[in-house]
């Protein structure tokens, strides 16, 4: 019997990524997202879970640090994602369909993102849902707005312009993950029988100013650090996800993803 997932926020980065994967597997995909129907907003939508099998549940007000961090953002990202929370989890608890919470390493920093993944990762532990934190998503193509990431600003000026400007000295370490990895641990969170919260990350502790110096090798841009000293962030990890191991390095994906860059903007 063919396994059908729900994936709400199908339309996000992460999102895009997992409903291709589970795609190529031969199992049933139904997106969800505000961005794909008005009418798929989760602050208030009514979810039919009958005949789903799994749900991820990856929506929310999420971007990159220039968004996230941004103080005139706060206010908005605390309303909506309590909103979203409060109307998709007494939902999925109800149905009793298998889902998994996916939450992020920032659920500890006191920002409105990381508050509010702090308290969906507790909420969802009261309803007997899972919870699994991911590490900095790379690998597919983003639109150029204010909430894309690092590794797309930085290759998209790489290839543009020659040049890649850094908002800090670079000097800020981060556990990237390639999208392939991600998919691959959210399948197995899936099923994982446990409430324990566990990490889904790359084995490598890269600094900003290294990947840029990744992309720059590959594109032969300038970089060009910027005059702001990086503020640290612990990336030490002890609760892995059993089993996981992340196949694929930061060099490697960057490689994958430049190549992704090139073909659209070749086209455009």
């Amino acid at each position: 019997m063919t396994t059908t997932n729900l994936v709400l926020g199908s339309s996000g980065l992460v999102g895009r990524c997992l409903s291709r994967y589970l795609e190529e597997k031969g199992e049933r995909v139904i997106p969800y997202d505000i961005r794909r129907n008005p009418d798929e907003d989760l602050r208030d939508a009514t979810l039919d879970l009958n005949q789903v099998d799994n749900v991820y549940l990856l929506a929310w007000d999420v971007g990159g640090s220039r968004y996230l961090f941004r103080p005139d953002t706060q206010e908005g990202q605390l309303e909506w994602n309590l909103r979203l929370l409060a109307n998709t989890l007494p939902q999925l608890k109800e149905s009793g369909v298998r889902w998994l919470f996916i939450s992020s390493q920032l659920s500890e920093q006191p920002t409105a993102y990381g508050l509010t993944k702090a308290i969906g990762e507790y909420w969802t532990k009261l309803v007997n849902g899972k919870t699994v934190r991911i590490w900095n998503v790379y690998g597919d193509v983003e639109e150029e707005n204010d909430r894309s990431h690092v590794m797309s600003d930085m290759i998209r000026s790489a290839l543009t312009k020659g040049e890649i400007h850094l908002l800090t000295d670079g000097n800020e370490m981060r556990r990237f993950t390639f999208e392939s990895d991600i998919c691959r641990g959210l399948e197995k969170a899936m099923v994982e029988e446990t409430d324990e919260i566990y990490n889904i990350a790359g084995w490598d502790n890269t600094s900003i100013i290294e990947a840029a110096q990744i992309v720059a090798r590959i594109t032969g841009a300038e970089v060009y650090p910027g005059k702001k000293i990086a503020e640290w962030m612990d990336t030490s990890i002890s609760d892995w996800l059993p089993g996981f191991v992340p196949r694929i390095g930061v060099e490697e994906g960057l490689e994958i993803m430049i190549e992704r860059y090139r073909e659209i903007i070749c086209v455009a």
